[in-house]
């Protein structure tokens, strides 16, 4: 039903959700190591 309604998929909301908090973390400093480096802010 999800794939009908747009592009995503329910592992591709939750990769966002959890890569969006974890750099949400390390810009507050609670998260030292960037694994996102190359990732644009």
């Amino acid at each position: 039903m999800l794939l009908t309604e747009s592009e995503e998929t329910n592992s591709s909301y939750i990769e966002k959700l959890i890569t969006n908090e974890y750099k949400r973390l390390y810009d507050k400093g609670v998260m030292k190591l960037d694994p996102y480096f190359e990732m644009d802010n």
